[in-house]
């Protein structure tokens, strides 16, 4: 089977969803299918424009075909080295230009064969394909995130979900959605992130992941992973370490304006505790995870994305790395996390009980050493190559193509 993966995401970028994309193109080619990735080529500052190597960067094999996608890219991204980049104009028209012609490019690279099988987090380029293709020669299946946020997104959802070919969710909240659509329960998948277990099969005990990054070895460590977006939760663990004087948080992470944020936040609340890493590369994550005594996911219950849509790679990351996590109790964790066995769940927006049930896992040697080792046993179920097999199997069932 040949498989073309479209995704609107820049590549590399320090965004989870190009380290997403990467994975799944890989373990998708470990299960012997032709995988072409079609990305956008974007304009990439810094950093970013001196890698040469995106296979290398994010640790996976050749396994699938890059192609990037011309399209016109007026958005200015900000990264780490360049700052000043900060001013997009008229961001709405830039987005919607730059969406809108990557798809028409993708289309014509994708038409130029004679079938086969589309697999997007684009519902844009889907649309796209399904209307230029009325002998339905091309099976089209969607990977959905989270559900549409504006009354445009709902009405394309509502054309275009009854049309797919398949869906595939990465929680049940989002599962339930597309079958209210209309969809049938047998043409959507409930597919959570994973995570390569090769990356933590040898990792260092914290004390020697420590001194590795020099970090301090004297007191308890927290350690948070990931973006800073809002809905992270990363402002309510900056407070809650004003109730935790004897540990440190080490964020690692962020992009500029995040940064910046966080670290008004620290010194508005006056804390000496909290040590901002910012960005590092992807080899680098598994070790800052393994320094730490506690991994804590802050999540917030006040947005849809946090509170019902999201498979967090840092949880299953967390959970690979041995050490307790410390998560807020949301729907969306819950479907992953089981309180007091494989996690410990707070209240979520409450730095005062995200504080307590730090301290409490800190306090309980035995307790810690018991959720992190029922955290490992159980992310063995969560592989990038186990969640490409389940797609493949849905994919073969709802796709019979002659190409």
């Amino acid at each position: 089977m040949r498989l073309f993966y479209i995704t609107n995401t820049r590549i590399p970028s320090e965004r989870a969803s190009a380290y997403q994309v990467m994975q799944m193109c890989a373990a998708f080619g470990a299960h012997r299918v032709q995988v072409d990735l079609l990305y956008p080529r974007r304009r990439a500052y810094g950093q970013w424009g001196a890698i040469d190597d995106a296979y290398a960067y994010y640790g996976v094999p050749a396994a699938f075909a890059m192609q990037p996608v011309p399209c016109v890219d007026p958005i200015k991204t900000v990264t780490i080295d360049h700052p000043q980049l900060t001013r997009t104009p008229l961001p709405r028209l830039s987005h919607y230009l730059q969406t809108g012609t990557f798809a028409l490019k993708a289309l014509q690279r994708v038409l130029a064969h004679r079938a086969g099988v589309c697999y997007s987090r684009d519902i844009t380029f889907l649309s796209l394909l399904r209307a230029a293709d009325p002998q339905h020669r091309w099976r089209l299946f969607y990977e959905a995130h989270t559900t549409p946020e504006t009354p445009w997104s709902l009405r394309q959802a509502r054309r275009l979900a009854p049309r797919l070919d398949g869906i595939v969710t990465i929680t049940e909240s989002i599962r339930r959605f597309y079958m209210e659509l209309g969809v049938a329960a047998d043409s959507v998948l409930t597919a959570p992130d994973g995570v390569d277990i090769a990356r933590y099969a040898q990792l260092p005990a914290p004390a020697a992941a420590r001194a590795r990054l020099e970090l301090p070895t004297e007191r308890p460590l927290i350690c948070y992973t990931g973006q800073f977006y809002r809905w992270k939760g990363v402002h309510t663990l900056i407070a809650a370490m004003a109730a935790l004087p004897e540990a440190t948080l080490c964020l690692v992470g962020g992009a500029p304006g995040e940064l910046a944020e966080a670290q008004a936040l620290v010194r508005a609340q006056g804390l000496t505790n909290v040590s901002l890493i910012g960005h590092v590369a992807p080899e680098l994550v598994p070790l800052y995870q393994a320094a730490a005594d506690v991994l804590v996911l802050p999540n917030t219950a006040q947005a849809a994305i946090s509170r019902d849509h999201t498979s967090p790679l840092k949880l299953f990351e967390y959970m690979a790395a041995g050490r307790p996590v410390v998560a807020s109790d949301l729907p969306s964790l819950r479907e992953v996390l089981r309180h007091g066995e494989n996690g410990w769940l707070v209240p979520p927006d409450d730095p005062s009980g995200l504080a307590q049930g730090i301290q409490h896992v800190l306090a309980e040697p035995a307790l810690a050493a018991d959720l992190a080792a029922e955290a490992q046993r159980d992310v063995q179920d969560y592989t990038w190559a186990q969640r490409a097999g389940r797609i493949l199997d849905f994919v073969k069932e709802h796709a019979v193509v002659g190409a």
